[in-house]
């Protein structure tokens, strides 16, 4: 059952009518079910395979405390279980073919190692990592309720793409009532109408302009074209991203299970670390919490000096190394988290012989200078991440053979300034949902328009898929 379709959504709004007459108890486990009906319509074994990790989870948790004593062999086997479960599945494809050799291949082998990628499961094992951290710690007690820590586990509407959520925050929310008032009913409402837009309005639209090859045969193009491919694809990629998250909230909105932000106008971030806390934050906060800041602070136990070498460069390295295998096992994704460390550490080196203002304390011109750098950088780093070695290796040397210019297809030109216009309104108030403050005419012209334009989009084409349901 895929998410842009009306199946989709009538599957959903069945079960939100009939959540309505239960208890909040019985609710989670309506939840529950009818986020493992949804999962079992991809596959089943997918659900096998989450069944046995979540249950997993729950009862390693209770073992990680005895009393106030913290078991540390426990806490790292069971992150290490957790990393290996990513292994096995995520990068079969890595290792399997040479397992096969290996082992002399045949037909006799191959059933046995053929592994399937259950969808979302690089989410669900960050999500694991946390939780059991945050029990070590004694920041969350272990859960005792197994329905409420297998919604955790397996909530469809956060399950696929993220948002990557925190047990303890999580938790707290299915244990405690869930008000959906008529603010929250507008909230969520415009949200998903705002995801719908971005990702088959926006996102198709540009995902429809993009030459099929030119991310696999780069010398075919022009440097200009490469360089408006890059950018279109970058607002493409964004926009399906977000679209999706924005989509999910809203949805769960209506569930009374508010889903953490993932975007917010990140092509307006001034420094490399900002970015961070704009695009795909939920990911780029669960580093700095579990691998920056650790990190950090052992190097500050040892020397406490916070401008040495290693405590400014190491830490941003790794995280973005951590981001990069993630995503996958390839060669071109590791340079490509190298790559964003790189930048991170370049951006932070100036920290080493001063204070670094804070960038809204920073002249405008200055801001202006930074948003350019990040916009840069980022459409640079975006070449490995789309692209195998190789090929990235052509893209960039083709980049510096300057061409004639072209100019850029007028839908493309539609999508971006759709894109920005979006992004500009909600960056002035820092609101996501800013068009709620606005007078109800033109709430009601804006919201027509909207569902009249994604009408058209669903007509004249299949929508797209969902990029980040690949992770």
């Amino acid at each position: 059952m895929h998410i842009t379709t009306f199946e989709f959504l009538f599957y959903w709004l069945l079960v939100l009518v009939v959540y309505y007459f239960l208890p909040r108890r019985a609710q989670n486990v309506l939840l529950l079910a009818a986020s493992v009906l949804f999962y079992g319509t991809w596959s089943w074994r997918f659900v096998g395979v989450l069944a046995i990790l979540t249950m997993a989870n729950f009862f390693w948790a209770r073992l990680l405390r005895k009393g106030q004593a913290r078991i540390p062999w426990r806490l790292w086997l069971g992150i290490g279980g957790n990393v290996g479960t990513l292994v096995v599945f995520k990068y079969a494809d890595f290792y399997v073919p040479e397992l096969l050799q290996l082992l002399g291949g045949g037909a006799t082998l191959e059933w046995v190692l053929k592994i399937v990628l259950p969808v979302g499961l690089s989410y669900r094992i960050l999500e694991n990592i946390s939780y059991l951290v945050d029990v070590y710690r004694g920041q969350i007690p272990a859960s005792r309720n197994l329905v409420d820590f297998g919604l955790f586990s397996f909530y469809a509407l956060k399950l696929l793409s993220g948002p990557i959520e925190r047990a303890r925050s999580f938790l707290n929310r299915l244990a405690e009532p869930r008000l959906v008032d008529n603010d929250v009913i507008a909230r969520s409402f415009t949200l998903l109408v705002i995801g719908a837009f971005r990702k088959l309005v926006i996102a198709d639209t540009l995902a429809g302009v993009i030459p099929p090859l030119m991310f696999e045969s780069p010398s075919a193009y022009g440097s200009w074209e490469l360089v408006m491919g890059l950018l279109i694809y970058g607002f493409m990629l964004y926009n399906n991203f977000a679209g999706y998250t924005d989509m999910m909230r809203g949805l769960s909105g209506f569930f009374g299970l508010p889903l953490s932000s993932n975007f917010f106008c990140p092509f307006f971030s001034r420094n490399m670390t900002e970015i961070w806390t704009r695009w795909h934050t939920t990911l780029g906060l669960w580093l700095r919490d579990y691998i920056y800041l650790p990190l950090s602070r052992a190097f500050l136990r040892r020397n406490p000096n916070p401008r040495r070498w290693a405590n400014v460069v190491v830490p941003p390295m790794a995280a973005m190394l951590v981001s990069g295998l993630w995503h996958g096992l390839s060669w071109n994704l590791v340079c490509w988290g190298a790559l964003i460390g790189f930048f991170l550490v370049i951006s932070r080196l100036p920290s080493l012989w001063r204070p670094l203002m804070p960038p809204d304390r920073q002249p405008m011109w200055r801001q202006l200078l930074g948003m350019g750098a990040v916009a840069v950088a980022m459409a640079f780093s975006l070449v490995l991440f789309i692209m195998d070695f190789n090929t990235a290796a052509d893209f960039y040397e083709r980049l510096f053979f300057w061409t004639k210019w072209v100019t850029p297809p007028p839908l493309a030109v539609f999508g971006v300034a759709l894109s920005l216009g979006l992004d500009i309104c909600q960056y002035v108030r820092r609101d996501e949902v800013i068009f709620l403050r606005w007078p109800r005419w033109l709430q009601a012209v804006l919201l027509a328009a909207a569902l009249l334009a994604i009408f058209l989009a669903t007509r004249l084409k299949p929508a797209e898929p969902f990029i980040y349901q690949g992770f």
